[in-house]
């Protein structure tokens, strides 16, 4: 995989032409390396750095004035002491900032890497993650290395650190309640499609089913702080005990609202609300916790909404009011059923 680390660096400082910005946001739609390299930038600033490699600076900054062409070489080398001294001020001119990101994603990767060489992300991490998938039909409970302990919903898939003391990162497809030890030196992330969840110790549930769906965040004890993990943006939202957020795939967070948070728990009872949700994401529903087969003869009534409060008794009525939704007839064989037009 080739990096061009500098236009990296404009991406994220804001500083790359509108052309360079639809070509890394392309390259992030169709190139998963790519992607998951700038996700590991973005999580570089809030883990603590490793002990156990030290970064020279000045060595870093004599590379980064032989690739980048100045102007001014004595005054930019005089101005970027000024800086190091001071990382929290504002006022610097914009190549300035540009030059600093610079030298935080050539940090990074010397941190993740010996020297600068490329970064083989999935090859280094495979052996360190485990993979746990919930067959549709059936539910698990996990107790993680550091003691948190989290349910998740049949047909979801989590991957997570083994050595969690170091690395709490938590990766969900699908839905799960999550009861997380409090550490405040090792925070605990979960990552939900194009959500990044950061804990410190809490009781929360996320839902992130399809790669093109929202993901909901709703918080019963503590508090959570949630990013968008796919556009390096700096929106965040911070959501405290009672509330939760959903994270469209496009645009902003919504606002924080206050909710009866324990509706947003019962799925662990096989009891769930949906509403105005369209029908492929109901019946999607049913296939996990039930293991059914749906076929629908004409596949636009799947885009129709509804409002549905499952129970673990009341599938057949669950059923029958998409039937009458859709104007449709059931034909049932064993588990697989069949929307058809009304004769």
């Amino acid at each position: 995989m080739h990096i061009d680390w500098n236009l990296i660096a404009r991406y994220i400082s804001q500083e790359c032409t509108p052309e360079e910005k639809q070509f890394v946001q392309e390259r992030l739609q169709s190139d998963p390396d790519f992607a998951a390299l700038l996700k590991k930038m973005r999580l570089a600033t809030n883990l603590r750095s490793p002990e156990t490699r030290s970064i020279d600076v000045e060595r870093l900054w004599q590379d980064l004035k032989s690739t980048i062409q100045l102007k001014n070489t004595q005054s930019f080398s005089d101005e970027k002491r000024v800086v190091s001294k001071s990382r929290k001020s504002q006022r610097v001119f914009p190549i300035l900032r540009y030059a600093a990101m610079v030298i935080f994603v050539f940090a990074m990767a010397y941190v993740f890497s010996d020297g600068f060489h490329e970064i083989p992300w999935e090859k280094e991490v495979q052996d360190q993650f485990k993979v746990v998938k919930v067959k549709n039909g059936e539910r698990i409970n996990l107790t993680l290395a550091d003691g948190s302990v989290l349910t998740v919903d049949a047909g979801s898939q989590i991957r997570y650190f083994t050595n969690l003391n170091s690395e709490r990162h938590v990766y969900l497809q699908g839905e799960a309640c999550f009861n997380v030890n409090r550490d405040p030196e090792h925070p605990f992330y979960v990552h939900a499609n194009h959500t990044n969840v950061r804990v410190i110790g809490t009781r929360f549930n996320v839902r992130s089913w399809d790669t093109e769906s929202d993901v909901i965040v709703t918080v019963a004890e503590g508090k959570v702080t949630l990013f968008r993990e796919d556009s390096l943006s700096s929106e965040s939202m911070e959501l405290s005990k009672g509330e939760q957020s959903t994270v469209p795939v496009k645009g902003p967070m919504s606002k924080s609202v206050n909710i009866d948070t324990e509706r947003f728990f019962k799925w662990m009872q096989n009891e769930i609300y949906l509403n105005d949700s369209k029908v492929k994401e109901v019946i999607a529903q049913l296939e996990r916790w039930y293991d059914y087969t749906f076929i629908f003869q004409d596949p636009e009534l799947l885009d129709q909404e509804i409002s549905v409060h499952i129970r673990g008794a009341n599938v057949n009525e669950v059923i029958r009011v998409i039937s009458v939704v859709t104007n449709t007839q059931v034909v049932r064989n064993a588990n697989q059923i069949k929307f058809l037009p009304k004769m």
